[in-house]
């Protein structure tokens, strides 16, 4: 839709989200047929059942729907991603690796000792 870029100001990447809601409304369907089948006292378990089912993957498949089209999809979200898990790798290994070590290792009394120190090196560092 290079038309609706032209005239709105949309990014290439907004015009994927335009077809969103129609992802989203058929894995809300179900759900809503099971709620009108309700009020409307049907008692067909067999079929209730198998909207339960639906409804169960419908619900959950909106949030990864989400997360994929809004976090994945979405060139400048992903790159912010990307960067913040770059920048947190490189905190890790260079420089407060320390901390993240000790707080990691599991207590004992080989380690506490360990903790401590590290602890107050920290401290006294700042």
């Amino acid at each position: 839709m290079p038309w609706l870029r032209g005239q709105t100001g949309f990014r290439e990447n907004d015009e994927k989200f335009w077809l969103t809601w129609i992802v989203l409304l058929v894995l809300r369907l179900p759900g809503t047929i099971r709620t009108f089948t309700f009020l409307s006292k049907s008692t067909n378990r067999e079929i209730d059942q198998y909207l339960l089912y639906l409804q169960s993957f419908g619900d959950v498949g909106q949030a990864l729907i989400n997360c994929i089209i809004y976090c994945m999809f979405d060139s400048d979200v992903s790159d912010y991603v990307k960067e913040g898990f770059l920048r947190y790798k490189n905190k890790l290994w260079h420089g407060d690796a320390h901390v993240y070590i000790f707080t990691s290792l599991r207590r004992s009394a080989s380690s506490d000792h360990l903790l401590a120190k590290a602890s107050s090196d920290h401290l006294l560092a700042k």
